[in-house]
């Protein structure tokens, strides 16, 4: 029987472009030989052996040097499987680790009959519901799983969780979701030493690795905002912090800042406030990015044109430049070639360069840099100093451009064709040249805007001094750094401290929460479309929340509307000291001290429709903010009205409740703003009732407002009407059509 998934495993093996680490264990040809051995081999070092065989059938320990039976060899379409996941998982993470998961992953499904293409839910269960598996090899083993489901190379499984603890506790559970106090220390430790206030100290110099520097930068965005590291920061355009003066509750000046921000996942792009702890590390941060990358932006103006002058790269000279511009023996109207325009740039310290240009063992020749123009030919071989010259170190075939066969080695190569052959390696590795992008439908950034414009030699990665970093590449230093603790380790921590961009977005949120910024702030600040995902980010037990209820009351003016009306309100009622909470729109007379707060709504507003929300009537603070909130949501229906889905009966029921209730929300507002209502009046949405309650506690007196119906019916139904398609008829179609009638009338 055809296995689509098999299909698939072989077309991407045979597709594949392999690390150029793997090799066969036996020495024969990978991969068109794929042995029961592997051998990864780091540079240098002694290589690590990766081994398909089912080690439960062995039953002992099979080592490198073991000899195979027969009975504990693998299907070759697993074996294809796995050394495909290897080859992937070696792209992010060390060798010693892509190995692990490799060997840990396959003891688990080796106590299974099945083979990858053949797993089902059922038999999925099969392989981990035993004693055999550890919550290590299962927590490998699922990640195996999920990238098979990701591939398309067996049908969707859902894995099983693994517990954190011998019982489960969700609560300890959540709050793993937050970085440990010690991760946020030391990461402000890091950032000062590789920012420090002192400029003098600052390292930004050509070529210098800012492998380090990155991720921290990166790391104090994440504490300034709530943002998605990679699919937000990465994308980010090149800008300074934007500050501005307001005034705050109290009257008193206070001075905001912010960054223009790409928004993701739908939400809009916006100007993202910048916490005030962080404003500065950030000034400094783009101010020490911003002559890092100057001499990469030059760089990536010449591979957008390769024709343009040194006069139009370099619009404004230093003395350097000039100087070094004396030595090519070029003027402002020429072309440099890249080695000529690397060495205006301060890629190399001497202008003469020991280069082979006479053929194989032959001595190298003094070259002088006015010498490597466009027509000058070179031999590219492992020591003919073309490596040293492109930033590579000796030539070998592991090199893009070696093994793409773009260079040749051991034959001579014009400086034009190592030009074309470095642009076309880059272009390989790079499809959505020149944006930065995040992927199909993504964020992204045109590099001439973009925050971030350096080279692999500027990381300590592959790339040498011309091949410019994508956004690929930042991403997976940035796993490399964080998430897996290099980062740390660099600076002298713990690798255990290590923190994913994820749990720094969980504990601004967090702690935002629990510090009294209203959650509606907090869901825009955060980019969130759901106000409802709040609840994954605030890790808190009840017993917290309630022991916070002091801190939630902000200390105002006693002649605030709202707090006024508070007072009297609880007078009224009878109510003791602090029975009634405030919020972003009035206050809310639910005991929080004795039951918590479970309302939800779809607006960012959440109290809004609550039983137990109150609104002032003429409060001007709570109106602005249902105002904004109304504009959002009035936004939200537009775009969903524009929207491709047709005729899909849950997006109309989505859009029918709704609109209903932003039409109530404005209702709403028109109430509180009703100059026939005495200011002070505590206004109350009755939805079970469809009516406004306005209650006057000067005059001890209630009145009832009716929703107005009609016209939202109206404007629901004109709307569902939009979410309606029905393919007009072309007039080929009514063509068809009167000739079949036509037909069938002489028949």
């Amino acid at each position: 029987m055809v296995n689509k998934y098999l299909n698939k495993i072989k077309k991407d093996f045979e597709n594949a472009k392999w690390d150029a680490r793997i090799k066969n264990y036996d020495d024969s040809p990978f991969p068109q030989v794929l042995s029961d051995k592997l051998a990864i081999a780091p540079p240098q070092d002694r290589p690590v052996v990766v081994i398909f065989a089912n080690k439960h059938k062995a039953n002992k320990r099979i080592a490198r040097q073991t000899a195979l039976n027969k009975a504990w060899l693998l299907p070759t379409e697993t074996k294809i499987v796995f050394a495909l996941y290897l080859n992937d998982r070696l792209a992010s993470i060390r060798i010693n680790s892509a190995c692990r998961g490799v060997q840990k992953a396959l003891s688990v499904l080796t106590l299974s009959p099945y083979q990858p293409h053949e797993l089902t839910q059922h038999s999925y269960s099969q392989c981990t519901d035993t004693d055999k598996v550890t919550k290590s090899a299962l927590r490998w083993f699922n990640q195996f799983i999920n990238w098979c489901v990701e591939k398309q190379y067996c049908e969707s499984i859902r894995p099983n969780h693994v517990p954190a603890g011998g019982n489960y506790d969700g609560v300890k559970r959540n709050k793993d979701k937050l970085p440990d106090v010690s991760s946020i220390l030391a990461l402000g430790d890091i950032f000062c030493q590789c920012f420090p206030e002192n400029r003098a100290l600052w390292d930004t110099s050509v070529n210098s690795n800012q492998a380090n520097p990155l991720a921290s930068m990166y790391s104090a965005l994440c504490l300034a905002a709530p943002n998605r590291m990679c699919a937000e920061v990465i994308p980010l355009q090149k800008q300074e912090v934007l500050d501005f003066e307001t005034t705050n509750s109290d009257g008193e000046t206070a001075t905001l800042h912010s960054l223009m921000w790409q928004g993701s996942k739908h939400y809009k792009d916006n100007e993202n406030h910048i916490g005030a702890w962080m404003a500065e590390q950030i000034k400094r941060g783009i101010e020490y990015f911003d002559l890092v990358t100057q001499p990469y932006r030059v760089l990536a103006a010449f591979w957008l044109d390769q024709e343009s002058s040194i006069q139009e790269l370099f619009p404004t000279m230093d003395a350097t430049v000039k100087q070094r511009l004396n030595t090519t023996r070029l003027t402002l109207t020429d072309t440099p070639s890249f080695i000529q325009l690397g060495y205006l740039l301060g890629f190399y310290e001497n202008d003469n360069f020991q280069i082979n240009t006479k053929g194989n063992k032959r001595h190298k020749s003094t070259v002088h840099i006015s010498d490597l123009s466009a027509d000058f030919r070179v031999y590219c071989a492992s020591n003919s100093g073309v490596g040293e010259l492109l930033g590579y170190g000796r030539l070998n075939r592991n090199y893009d451009v070696v093994s793409a066969g773009l260079i040749t080695l051991n034959k001579f190569h014009s400086i034009k064709e190592l030009q074309d052959a470095t642009l076309q390696a880059m272009y390989q590795d790079w499809p959505s040249f020149p944006d930065l992008s995040m992927g199909d439908g993504a964020n992204k950034r045109h590099l001439s805007h973009a925050m971030w414009c350096l080279t692999g030699a500027s990381i300590g990665g592959v790339g040498g001094f011309y091949q410019l970093v994508n956004a690929n590449k930042i991403e997976n230093l940035i796993k490399r750094k964080l998430r897996y603790g290099g980062l740390f380790e660099d600076f002298g921590f713990s690798r255990r401290l290590k923190v994913t961009p994820h749990k720094l977005r969980h504990y601004i949120n967090h702690n935002g929460s629990i510090n009294g910024i209203p959650d509606y702030i907090l869901n825009m600040w955060s980019g969130r479309q759901d106000s409802k995902h709040l609840l994954y980010y605030v890790h808190e037990e009840d017993e917290d929340k309630l022991a916070r209820i002091p801190m939630l009351t902000e200390q105002v003016k006693v002649d605030n509307i709202s707090v006024s009306t508070e007072e009297e309100f609880a007078q009224a009622r009878g109510l003791l000291p602090g029975a009634t909470s405030r919020t972003s729109v009035g206050f809310c007379s639910k005991d929080l001290r004795y039951s918590p707060c479970t309302y939800l709504s779809r607006f960012e507003t959440q109290c809004t429709f609550c039983e137990h929300s109150c609104h002032i009537a003429h409060d001007e603070n709570g109106i602005r903010v249902l105002k904004e909130d109304h504009q959002i949501q009035c936004e939200r229906l537009n775009t969903y009205l524009s929207s491709p889905q047709k005729n899909n009966e849950n997006a109309k029921k989505w859009f029918k409740m709704h609109k209903a209730n932003v039409y109530l929300l404005e209702q709403l507002i028109e109430t509180l703003e009703d100059k026939s209502i005495a200011a002070g009046s505590v206004v109350r949405v009755i939805t079970d009732v469809q009516q406004i309650r306005i209650a006057d506690l000067k005059t001890k007196t209630i009145t009832n407002k009716k929703f107005r119906l009609d016209v939202m019916e109206q404007d629901i139904q004109e709307g569902l009407k939009l979410l309606d398609y029905s393919q007009e008829k072309t007039q080929r179609d009514i063509d068809m059509d009167n000739f079949l009638d036509e037909l069938w009338g002489d028949l």
